[in-house]
């Protein structure tokens, strides 16, 4: 929303809101790491949540908004990172959906 405001204002209200929004939400990764991946496997997921995280930020993410800049425009580009939180949050529900199915048949049988 704040990427497509037609004032500057509501934009700045919107980003504000985001970025507060992503930072109370950075502590729910670690919760969600630790409810929704298995015991043996929670060292390496969060090292491959750190590291993806970092890389897709500061490298690839700053790359391809430019990229798509270039080819479109900047304010085309710029909804890279709310579509990049959407897939995010759909791949958690899935895979929580897909645990949770999981433990439910395991409990069943």
């Amino acid at each position: 929303m704040a990427y497509g405001s037609p004032t500057l204002s509501s934009a700045q209200v919107g980003i504000v809101a985001g970025i507060a929004a992503f930072g109370f939400s950075a502590g729910t990764l670690t919760t969600l790491i630790v409810e929704t991946v298995p015991p043996y496997l929670r060292n390496s997921a969060m090292a491959y949540s750190i590291v993806l995280t970092s890389g897709l930020a500061g490298v690839i993410g700053p790359e391809l908004v430019g990229q798509l800049s270039d080819r479109y425009t900047l304010g085309v580009a710029m909804y890279v990172a709310p579509a990049a939180y959407a897939s995010a949050g759909a791949v958690w529900l899935v895979l929580a959906l897909w645990l949770a199915r999981r433990q439910s048949t395991a409990t069943a049988a």
